[in-house]
Parts: C-alpha cells; sequence; structure tokens
C-alpha cells in the first residue's frame, strides 16, 4: 500500500532555448559567443518542478513555494516568445513572486498547479 504522505512529482519542464534569442542573434554578429553559451548551458540546467507539495526552481537562486499557498498564476507572453509559442509564469504567493522563464507548456503547466491546488482545497 502506498503512503499518502509520499509526496510525488506532478509536472517537470525546462525553460526553451529560444529565451536567450537575442543573445544568439548578437553570436551571429560575432559580439559575445562565451556569453551566449554561458546562457544555453544556464538554460538547459534551469528545472522547474512541481510535486504533491512544491513548486520549485532548480538554478543558481533556488525558489520554492508551496502549493497550496499559490495566490496567483499569470502568463506573461513577450512578443518574441508570441511568436514561438513559448510563455512565462508568474507564480505569486502572499510573501513572494515565482518566475518560470520560458515554458513551451506553459498551460499545461498552469492546469497542472491549478488542478492539484483544487485537490488539496478539497481535502482540507
Amino acid at each position: 500500500m502506498e503512503n499518502d504522505t509520499e509526496v510525488k512529482e506532478l509536472w517537470k519542464g525546462h525553460p526553451h532555448p529560444a529565451v536567450n534569442f537575442w543573445v544568439f542573434v548578437s553570436c551571429l554578429l560575432l559580439v559575445t559567443a562565451p556569453y551566449a553559451l554561458y546562457c544555453y548551458v544556464k538554460t538547459k540546467r534551469t528545472i522547474y518542478r512541481l510535486n504533491t507539495e512544491w513548486l520549485m526552481v532548480q538554478d543558481p537562486q533556488f525558489a520554492a513555494v508551496k502549493v497550496g499557498e499559490i495566490k496567483e498564476i499569470n502568463v506573461h507572453k513577450p512578443r518574441i516568445y508570441g511568436w514561438l509559442g513559448l510563455a512565462d509564469l508568474l507564480v505569486r504567493t502572499e510573501y513572494d513572486t515565482i518566475y518560470l522563464r520560458g515554458l513551451l507548456a506553459f498551460d499545461e503547466a498552469k492546469r497542472t498547479i491549478e488542478k492539484h491546488q483544487k485537490q488539496l482545497q478539497t481535502q482540507d
């Protein structure tokens, strides 16, 4: 029998490399190739995780909020993101804001967070 208190991962994602579009364009102009490589590696190492208790951003500045404390989720689509089907999610709690940058599956992420929030509310 499975333990009900076990933390299960519900969703995991990465920012899309297109969030660094202008850095890559500058590389084409041979301006900042090392910086573009740094941005690419940083994007690949950034992980967004949603489990049954926490929404986490794993990058050099680790951030986490309890799913039950999320007050609002806003979708922000800068013009270049809209062309590529990307968006940023701004997840707000009473005390903090987490910025999930350049998500390709932003609708899926938002729906999963909201669905899990409703499940938590019905359990209370």
